[in-house]
């Protein structure tokens, strides 16, 4: 049967009430590491949205030389066409 051994941290009690004050310290990093994570996930939402109007600013920037390009060969043929 195998044995488990749970090893617990104190913090000793103090008169000075040091305990309070880590204590304090545990919320406050516990809050600062909330934000944190929330801060991350807000960064990683922008980033996401970045990434996805990069994309579609690239797709649009294709389509817009297409037209280019064929606006172009149009003008070209018309006055291939008017030479004549």
């Amino acid at each position: 049967m195998p044995c488990v051994l749970l090893i617990i941290f104190l913090r000793p009690e103090t008169s000075d009430g040091s305990n309070d004050l880590f204590s304090e310290l545990d919320v406050s990093i516990e809050n600062m590491n909330k934000e944190n994570r929330k801060a991350n996930r807000e960064l990683d939402e922008a980033k996401k949205e970045e990434r996805q109007q990069q994309e579609k600013l690239e797709e649009e920037a294709k389509e817009l030389e297409k037209m280019s390009n064929k606006q172009s060969m149009l003008i070209k043929k018309v006055q291939d066409q008017s030479s004549f």
